[in-house]
This record gives structure tokens, C-alpha cells and sequence, in this order.
């Protein structure tokens, strides 16, 4: 399921997979990792938000934990939820501080939330860790299904001042 999303962006076929996982092994974290992954890109955040809180119910000392909580303040700013977002994207830098993908979710939810000096200095750091960070990086390692989501998080990026061009074009 999560190589049909990455490689093919075939969302509704990556989620049949994932959910078949599940449905195999209820109890197995990494099919609800990989579910919440799929369901985050497809377009599904509440759905997202269940598997990732059913990983880290599972496995509270889960290895991909920074993982997890990236993907769950993802998941959280695509449904509005702007502080859980800020939270779950923070605790994941705790985590793993050299996690550049939750530093994408920080800058994303800060740039909506504020303070803007907070998103800025997100943003600085984020760039000292991936100073190659790319127009083009963002829309092929960020699946979205639906340009709305890609929108909102190229949107928290432009507040915090990183000028790009993500959400002009169409995804999936």
C-alpha cells in the first residue's frame, strides 16, 4: 500500500492494501503506521489521526515514534487543529531533533499558528538541516491527493517566509 502511494500515487488501491493489513493483523503497528501515512496523502486526515493514536496506543515506545508524531501534526494541521499540530510536531524534535520532516510539519503549523518569530525561527532551522530544500522536493515527497491539502501546507510555509511555489500546482 505504501509503495502504491509513493511510487504510483494510486491512493484509493494503497488504502484497500493498507486496510487489508489491518484487517489481517489488527494488532500490527506498522500496517496502522502505514495506513495513517496513506490515509494522511489521500485525503482522509481524521481517518490518519485514528491510526497514528492507535501506533503509539499499541506501542507507546514505538522506534518510528518521531515518525509518527510528524505524521500525526500533519494529519492535525490538514483538520485545523493548529496547537495539536505545533504539540505533536515539537514532541517528535524531542524525539529525534534531526527529524526534517517534522520540522516541515513546525514550520507548516507555526506559519498558520504564530508567533511568526517562532515559524521564522523554525524555518532557519529546518533550512540549516536540509539547506537544499526545494520546490520540487516538497511536491514530490509530499503525495497529496488533493491540491486543497498541498495549499494549505505550502500556505504555512509562506507565512513563515519561505517563498515557493508548492501550492500552485496540482498534485495527484
Amino acid at each position: 500500500g505504501i509503495g502504491l502511494l509513493w511510487v504510483n500515487r494510486q491512493y484509493d488501491r494503497a488504502q484497500h492494501e493498507v486496510k487489508r493489513a489491518i484487517a489481517l493483523n489488527p494488532s500490527a503497528v506498522i500496517a496502522h503506521q502505514f495506513s495513517g501515512c496513506v490515509a494522511v496523502f489521500a485525503g482522509r486526515p481524521q481517518e490518519a489521526q485514528m491510526h497514528l493514536e492507535t501506533v503509539l496506543q499499541l506501542d507507546p515506545r514505538y522506534q518510528s515514534r518521531s515518525l509518527i508524531l510528524a505524521d500525526l501534526s500533519l494529519a492535525r494541521l490538514l483538520l485545523g487543529d493548529l496547537e495539536g499540530a505545533v504539540a505533536d510536531a515539537k514532541e517528535a524534535l524531542r524525539h529525534e531533533p534531526g527529524n526534517v520532516r517534522a520540522y516541515h510539519r513546525l514550520v507548516a503549523a507555526l506559519g498558520h499558528k504564530g508567533p511568526k518569530a517562532e515559524a521564522q525561527n523554525a524555518l532557519r532551522k529546518l533550512l540549516q538541516l536540509q539547506p537544499d530544500l526545494s520546490d520540487t522536493y516538497m511536491r514530490s515527497t509530499y503525495p497529496f491527493r488533493f491540491p486543497q491539502h498541498m495549499a494549505i501546507f505550502a500556505e504555512g510555509f509562506q507565512r513563515a517566509g519561505w517563498n515557493c511555489g508548492i501550492a500552485l500546482e496540482e498534485t495527484g
